[in-house]
């Protein structure tokens, strides 16, 4: 049967779902019609024209499956269980457009095969959606502002992908599309070496989900908190200790994350893969685990969750599939990864981009405020070490440039506010990977000149010095320099030398003190010689 991608929104999804309760993992494509364009920046095709807000469709996706699980530990198959989730690619023609849109099937659902182009783009207007709700977080300056430094593109020489320099990152991977995307990756890589390292050495993986109940009328802090104060008990208790005993303990990778029902609320889980020694049945480890998860989680304050739904145990197989799918929303190419009526935080952001529905958008503020400053991935100490990776946080994995690439053109400050302006930057990067730097600097060069005869830069330079002369009223201490008489200076410059003297004067003071202590305790210690202080 053929799956067709409808725009739905977020009132109709449940009724959507619950229609087509035997198709696997629900797309919900978000296509807002009447505010679709088509119209190319610059003489670009539509497809490079996405770019923040240029045209508004939602098929652009936040990632692409480049590097599907079908490969993935395909040689390890055999020797080390892990079976890879073999994909069978479904063509599906929209009946409202008219598109023929392809689909890879896998067993935990299907994923929609959208081009780079339109990866690239999305994040960044995602990105640009949370500058609407968030204009005063580092999201909001995130690869906008300058460092100081000269902003240049570089190209990458192994994938062909460029990127910027010279440019504020954010680095936080809960509320930044584009940073989050690059962290993402990257962690995943960290992972998946790791996995593949043990395994050759012989050891064994468990993949083990915790979660808990909870209500729609509890915010994500509160049960942040609890949650936190559930772990805790959790991993003093004999029950855990005998656990890493039985199983040969090496260490764990921990994966928090977070997602959205209307009608529970917020759902905040972990996902941890253990590196093990030892074989163990996976009812012998719930069982051993589950009654001391139970009681952590009644002291922390949360309800008892149940055998069934509140601790999970799988093996390497299941943990192989979690590392390819993991920030999926952010690196694959689906709308929906969160399943039945939960959404992840970027599904909401999606909503509130296409629908502009402030409800949702006020939810991902509170998801993005609740989680800033928490990891989302905590490997256990001495654990990165042992599989020979470097240490970084999310901050500089964001910032990382590739070593191995090449610099393709630099960008003056001037111009570049007019790629801000009319929200060029995807547009640019894709220029750059497939045409070269010449054909950026063109466009930058057209995008300038309109931008100084439109009259858009004289606004922004008034708008500038708005924001300045704002931010100087609230400090108590500016005063503007057309105010400050000339005799007031005078005594500016009068009250600050005598200040200087008198730091001077204490100076010498004091040192005079330490020099007569010093001879005193010298003359009581030694007795010897006049006491030229007479003291």
């Amino acid at each position: 049967m053929l799956l067709c991608a409808l725009y739905t929104p977020m009132n109709k999804i449940k009724q959507q779902m619950n229609n087509n309760h035997n198709s696997g993992l629900y797309q919900v494509l978000q296509r807002d019609k009447s505010n679709r364009e088509t119209k190319p920046l610059v003489g670009l095709s539509a497809s490079h024209a996405v770019s923040e807000g240029h045209c508004r469709c939602a098929e652009a996706p936040l990632g692409n499956n480049a590097k599907s699980s079908d490969t993935f530990f395909a040689k390890n198959r055999e020797s080390k269980g892990l079976q890879p989730d073999l994909a069978d690619t479904l063509e599906v023609i929209d009946d409202d457009t008219g598109e023929v849109k392809s689909f890879k099937c896998f067993k935990w659902g299907k994923i929609e095969q959208q081009s780079p182009e339109q990866v690239l783009t999305e994040r960044f207007a995602l990105q640009s959606a949370v500058r609407h709700l968030m204009p005063t977080s580092r999201t909001a300056k995130c690869t906008r502002l300058t460092t100081g430094a000269e902003i240049a593109m570089h190209k990458s020489k192994e994938h062909g992908s460029c990127s910027y320099s010279g440019l504020q990152t954010c680095g936080s991977v809960w509320s930044c599309p584009v940073c989050a995307a690059k962290i993402t990756t990257r962690r995943r890589n960290e992972v998946r070496t790791a996995m593949e390292q043990h395994l050759e050495q012989g050891g064994q993986l468990y993949f083990i989900t915790y979660t808990f109940p909870h209500t729609n009328s509890q915010s994500l802090n509160e049960l942040n908190g609890l949650f936190s104060e559930a772990l805790r008990v959790f991993r003093a208790s004999y029950e855990y200790k005998k656990f890493k005993k039985m199983v040969g303990y090496d260490g764990l990778i921990r994966a928090l994350e977070v997602t959205f029902g209307f009608a529970n609320g917020w759902h905040p889980h972990t996902h941890e893969v253990v590196f093990a020694s030892r074989k163990v049945s996976f009812r012998n480890i719930k069982n051993t685990l589950f009654k001391a998860w139970k009681n952590a989680c009644v002291k922390a304050g949360l309800p008892a969750p149940s055998y069934r739904r509140g601790l999970d145990v799988k093996g390497g197989d299941k943990a192989a599939e979690y590392v390819t799918k993991y920030g999926n929303e952010l690196t694959m190419a689906h709308v929906k990864k969160a399943r039945g009526d939960r959404f992840t935080p970027f599904d909401l952001l999606r909503n509130y981009m296409h629908e502009n529905d402030k409800q949702v958008g006020a939810k991902f503020v509170e998801f993005a405020e609740a989680m800033k400053g928490k990891r989302q991935l905590f490997w256990t100490k001495g654990l990165k070490s042992r599989f020979g990776i470097d240490d970084m946080d999310d901050e500089q994995l964001a910032a990382k440039i590739e070593d191995d690439t090449l610099m393709l053109g630099k960008i003056p400050f001037d111009k570049w506010r007019a790629v801000i302006r009319y929200n060029a930057r995807a547009t640019l990067l894709i220029l750059g990977q497939k045409h070269g730097f010449e054909k950026v600097e063109q466009v930058i060069d057209d995008l300038y000149m309109t931008y100084c005869t439109s009259g858009d830069k004289e606004k922004d330079d008034e708008k500038k010095r708005k924001y300045i002369e704002k931010k100087n009223r609230t400090n108590p201490h500016y005063r503007s320099t057309s105010d400050v008489t000339l005799a007031e200076k005078f005594n500016q410059v009068r009250e600050a030398l005598n200040r200087s003297e008198y730091i001077k004067k204490q100076d010498a003071e004091r040192r005079t003190h330490i020099e007569k202590s010093t001879m005193q305790w010298y003359f009581e210690n030694m007795g010897d010689i006049d006491n030229p202080f007479n003291c």
